[in-house]
Order: C-alpha cells, then structure tokens, then sequence
C-alpha cells in the first residue's frame, strides 16, 4: 500500500459493462464511504470488447462516457470517483492502472467463461501480476443480502480442468 492518508486511499474498479463488473462498482463505492476514500473506474477496452452492443464506430470518447456513465450510476453519490478508458488487454490495463492504486476491485468474470477458456481468464492474470491486495466480488444476483462489501465476504471460486490422456493399446501380443 502507497503512503498516503485514508482521505487520499484510492480504490480501483475495474468496469467492462457486465453485471460481475457492475458488482465489482458498486462494492469499490461501498468500501470508498467506509474508508473515507476515493474510486477509480477502469475500462479497459479494444474494439471486440465494447461495453455496450458491439459498433464499429465506437471510440475513446464514446468508451469514455461509458465508464463516466456507469460510475455515476453505480457509485453512492457521497464518493469521490474518477475514471479512465484505456484502450488495451484488460488485464494489461489493469494491471498497469493498479500501480497507482491502493486496492483493486474486479468482478469475477466479465466476459463468460467460454471467452476466458480461449484468452484466459483476466481476474486469474490480474491477481497473479498485481501488487496490491484484490477484492473479487461476485455478480450482484449472487450477493447475499447484506452483503457490504468487506473482503471477509468475498466468496471465490476456483475452477480447474484437467486432461488425461490413457493409452490402453497392448502391445504384448
């Protein structure tokens, strides 16, 4: 964690338009009210991964009002929040953008689970890489009630497959 004060502790969500990164939002602005803090919401973007349906005349500017939009959708309107659209890998964003945080909120899937399995999975990149301690939350339809968005409620979820390949030809013969 940086050395600063908690007036100046500054929570980063990231933000892709899902509703686990909605999630993610909305319990970064929970812990910025306990903390006395600040948001950062980051959308990292590219031209296939658009927060909205899919345009091809979607821009910086048109990526930037998106996020500006959601934060103020889903911050308390008591939080300081600040945001930034980057265009790139969302884990490489993220990964670069949490530098400069105390803490990172992320959601635990954005894109599905079909898309991970072929570019791999951003929370798992992001929570190898980064250096600041990582909050992931999951889909607000997922949340109990009560949730307040302390990491001691945080449940994760980890997914693994295994392949096993059996030769059973018999060569004795």
């Amino acid at each position: 964690m940086h050395d600063r004060s908690m007036d100046d502790f500054l929570i980063m969500a990231g933000w892709d338009g899902s509703p686990e990164s909605d999630a993610a939002v909305r319990a970064a602005g929970r812990l910025a009210v306990r903390t006395h803090g600040r948001v950062r919401v980051v959308l990292a973007w590219d031209f296939l991964t658009q927060p909205a349906r899919f345009d091809p005349h979607f821009d910086a500017d048109d990526a930037a009002r998106h996020v500006r939009l959601a934060a103020r959708r889903l911050l308390p309107a008591e939080v300081r929040f600040e945001t930034r659209a980057v265009l790139g890998r969302p884990h490489e964003v993220l990964i670069e953008q949490a530098q400069h945080a105390d803490l990172l909120v992320i959601g635990r899937s954005g894109l599905g689970r079909a898309f991970a399995r072929l570019i791999g999975s951003t929370v798992t990149e992001v929570v190898r890489e980064v250096t600041i301690p990582v909050v992931v939350v999951p889909s607000d339809n997922k949340i109990e009630p009560g949730f307040t968005g302390r990491p001691d409620e945080v449940e994760v979820e980890v997914e693994v497959e295994v392949e096993v390949e059996v030769d059973v030809t018999n060569d004795q013969a």
